[in-house]
């Protein structure tokens, strides 16, 4: 098995696929201010998965487009 070292912005796109083939959702809708239910849970997870990779609520907020607020709150309520 090969060990590589993912860029930033190659793991962001791992970690918004998965979320997004987890759900049945499209990336890009993980990204909208969607308010469906289905596209909530996947936003919260992707934020909270985000999150324990790069260690930075304002960084996550920036790629979703929120305030590090939304991010805090989902991180610590997603089950």
């Amino acid at each position: 098995m090969e060990n590589s070292i993912l860029s930033p912005a190659e793991t962001k796109r791992n970690i918004l696929e998965d979320v997004a083939q987890r759900h049945g959702v499209r990336e890009s809708d993980i990204l909208k201010p969607d308010r469906r239910k289905e596209i909530v849970a996947a936003r919260a997870e992707a934020m909270r998965r985000l999150y324990e990779y790069n260690k930075s609520y304002s960084e996550t907020a920036r790629i979703f487009g929120v305030d590090h607020t939304t991010v805090m709150y989902h991180v610590r309520n997603v089950i």
